[in-house]
């Protein structure tokens, strides 16, 4: 898929169309618009003619960017995700770059704060994130199954938050997730190094407890619910890989 956001095609469900180039997209927003900057305003566009929000917005290689079937919503923002990034990350829960880094920065900062601390070494339930072997075709095969499910814990959380769900709905859900991951990983050798259904709230403020996928280490850990809004740095890495 190319992408090209030169021009942006604006088109509302009343009919009305607008085309903005690099330069209305200057006066408009202040700067030329890439592909992942438009989830940052998609949401405040507003028909001058019918009043309606959610427009289709299509780039200037006929892709489809947003339409009413956009309903994805990036944990970290809370913004729609695009559909270009839906068909390049199947499952994602990301809308872009700097969710993306700002995430995977926030778990290096966090996992180096408590590895290189000078109390890990009495700190037995704390597991550095596994290293996984993606040459081993099986290893692979099976972590690419493992990611494909990335994005249920954080949904079945929002759910939770916005009274979809119950609170026992979801530590029955909870349970399952991380014993489907356990079972996955004995598959290939691997598996826990204690119960992570034992974790169902966070040993240092409380909170329910998240099933996170970190892409830098091809793995599941577990955090605190908090852990995205950089509120609680607690984590568990109950899972192991086969030994390289």
């Amino acid at each position: 898929m190319s992408l090209d956001s030169s021009i942006l095609k604006i088109n509302c469900y009343c009919g009305k169309k607008t085309e903005l180039n690099r330069e209305e997209q200057e006066k408009i927003f202040g700067n030329k618009v890439l592909i992942a900057d438009i989830s940052s305003f998609y949401e405040e566009l507003i028909c001058s003619n019918c009043k309606k929000k959610y427009p289709e917005i299509i780039d200037n290689n006929g892709n489809i960017i947003y339409d009413t079937s956009s309903t994805i919503r990036c944990v970290r923002c809370d913004c729609l995700i695009s559909k270009p990034r839906e068909e390049t990350f199947p499952g994602t829960n990301i809308c872009g770059n700097k969710c993306s880094e700002s995430i995977s920065e926030k778990f290096q900062e966090l996992t180096n704060r408590v590895y290189e601390s000078s109390d890990y070494e009495i700190h037995t339930d704390y597991q550095k994130p596994p290293s996984v072997d993606l040459t081993n075709p099986t290893i692979r095969q099976t972590t690419l199954d493992l990611s494909a499910r990335r994005s249920e814990m954080p949904k079945l959380i929002n759910k939770l938050k916005n009274g979809e769900i119950s609170k026992i709905e979801y530590e029955v859900n909870f349970k399952r997730f991380t014993w489907w991951i356990k079972e996955s990983l004995e598959k290939i050798g691997g598996g826990i190094h204690d119960d992570p259904r034992n974790y169902l709230k966070c040993e240092k403020c409380n909170e329910l407890s998240l099933i996170n996928w970190t892409n830098k280490y091809n793995c599941y850990f577990i955090s605190c619910s908090a852990f995205s809004k950089a509120k609680c740095d607690w984590i568990k890495n109950p899972w192991f890989y086969p030994d390289k």
